[in-house]
């Protein structure tokens, strides 16, 4: 049977939530109860130029700064950083040392060439890489095959299936699933990172463990859900799950402690999760930012927020833009009416 893995990614993607400002106490706490937790990997935030350092910040500015926060660690648990490509300069990035975390890089179809040879001069400086392809499903067939050929070519640790949007179909997870267990290299990690848009993170987890794949495979998850949009797969269901009927034994009160001390306070002040906006911008396929943005207006019913969301064009519904989201608004506002309530 192939290796399970979960990797947190609580301070990461939770960011999205409250600005990755959780201040640097609960940071310290978190690190330290994930690490009890017995998790595998353990991301602790993006790697980014364009952010002020700040002690109570989850982006680091440095692997220096990043590295001061990081707990003692169980046997077998790693740390990781995330760089969103383009937003690192990696000549800054020293020779890798023993204790190094582990780099993810997330980046956009058409980005994909550049993201590849950005990601090889990493590897070559002695790191492990976990290479994330955002909107997984954006690709056909064939470019999906022609980017796992590059990918085992620079050889990273981990390559993912990437439901950025929350939109993928157990279907759809599956035959993403079958190409890239078949044609990735052995010896690759195969990660899955979901969004919960649909409700579908903990299905498609479940069906991954379940499939006997050639890989050993990576999921993440959050405590609590805690992310962008309507959050990811809830780290305290699917460790649960994994405890008991796979073997593993993850210190489920732990996530609990997380959720009761850190987390709850802040969702009492910013919710995430299942939404009617969050559903429509997985049914439409669009970054669900121009959901929030839309219904934060208060003006459209949902068959109005459902329109809008698909008049955006392919290339726009990707990655947000409040200027474009803005420029999409007043121009359905001033061409179509709503006899169902709102515009």
């Amino acid at each position: 049977m192939n290796k399970i893995y979960l990797l947190d990614c609580t301070l990461r993607d939770g960011g999205y939530i409250n600005n990755w400002m959780f201040g640097h106490n609960r940071i310290s706490s978190i690190l330290s109860l994930l690490s009890q937790s017995y998790v595998e990997y353990i991301e602790c935030g993006y790697l980014t130029d364009q952010s002020e350092s700040s002690p109570d910040s989850t982006k680091y500015t440095s692997l220096e700064e990043a590295r001061s926060l990081f707990p003692a660690l169980k046997s077998g648990q790693h740390l990781a950083v995330m760089i969103n490509y383009g937003a690192y300069n990696i000549d800054r990035m020293p020779g890798a040392v023993s204790d190094e975390p582990i780099i993810r890089v997330c980046f956009h179809k058409n980005d994909a060439k550049d993201a590849l040879s950005y990601c090889g001069k990493i590897i070559a400086k002695g790191y492990r890489v976990f290479l994330q392809p955002m909107v997984t499903m954006n690709y056909s067939d064939e470019e999906l095959l022609q980017l796992i050929k590059e990918v085992n070519e620079i050889g990273p640790a981990c390559f993912y299936i990437v439901d950025s949007f929350g939109s993928m179909e157990l279907s759809d997870f599956r035959r993403l699933l079958f190409l890239a267990d078949h044609n990735l290299k052995s010896q690759i990690l195969l990660g899955y990172h979901a969004h919960n848009n649909l409700q579908q993170a903990y299905e498609n987890a479940k069906y991954m463990v379940s499939a006997e794949l050639i890989h050993d495979v990576v999921l993440d998850a959050s405590v609590y859900g805690m992310g962008r949009g309507a959050g990811n797969l809830n780290m305290e269901l699917f460790a649960s799950y994994l405890n008991a009927h796979f073997g593993k034994s993850y210190s489920i009160d732990k996530f609990l402690e997380i959720m009761d001390e850190h987390l709850k306070p802040i969702f009492s002040e910013k919710h995430w999760g299942y939404s009617l906006p969050f559903y429509l911008s997985a049914r439409c396929r669009c970054h669900p930012n121009y959901a929030s943005y839309f219904s934060e207006k208060n003006t459209l019913s949902y068959q109005s927020l459902e329109r809008l969301l698909m008049s955006l064009s392919e290339e726009d519904k990707v990655s947000f833009s409040k200027e474009k989201a803005e420029a999409y608004y007043s121009d359905f506002y001033g061409n179509k009416g709503d006899s169902n309530g709102g515009l």
